[in-house]
């Protein structure tokens, strides 16, 4: 039996209980990913929440940054969350990793025109619901993206346009006349 676990699909013969999901707010301006410090159970609240898992939305707002060109490195070689949402976000941050990070959704994605997308790694769409949403606002992918779900689908809120390769192993996918 697991605890306060996340069940990221195809297990057989375990007992989960679903962790309880958090929304976190990335707060402090420019920091780490993996550093507690720059995540807060509240927007623009105190940071020392906890690094996200698959089960929680990561949430950039207008209380996260406070000068332009504030970095939110991925400095981790899996980053994980649920939603990852950036709405309008103060300044034009940057979301910055590496071509080996890797960043895994399992759940929507919408990133916004207010915000420098210079990402390098690879993308993970895992989600195991059917109504995943991608926004992109413009921003292109610098690397190879992944649809992987036993019983997930995505659909398309605006045009998703990539640099190399998609990979769609399982799921369904709804393009929304995008």
């Amino acid at each position: 039996n697991v605890i306060e676990g996340v069940d990221l699909g195809n297990t057989t013969g375990w007992s989960i209980t679903p962790k309880t999901s958090d929304q976190l707010f990335w707060v402090g301006g420019t920091g780490m990913w993996n550093d507690p410090a720059n995540w807060s159970f509240t927007s623009g609240g105190p940071g020392g929440a906890c690094v996200p898992t698959a089960g929680d939305d990561v949430i950039f707002d207008a209380n996260s940054f406070n000068n332009n060109g504030q970095v939110v490195m991925v400095n981790v070689e899996n980053a994980f969350c649920r939603s990852m949402i950036w709405d309008n976000p103060t300044g034009v941050p940057v979301l910055l990793g590496t071509e080996e990070k890797q960043i895994h959704f399992y759940g929507d994605l919408q990133l916004s025109a207010d915000m420098d997308y210079r990402f390098q790694g690879d993308l993970y769409f895992e989600s195991l619901n059917q109504d995943t949403r991608i926004r992109t606002s413009g921003h292109e992918p610098a690397k190879d993206v992944y649809f992987r779900s036993i019983t997930g689908g995505w659909v398309l809120d605006d045009p998703f346009r990539i640099v190399n390769d998609i990979y769609f192993q399982s799921g369904s996918w709804n393009t929304n006349d995008q």
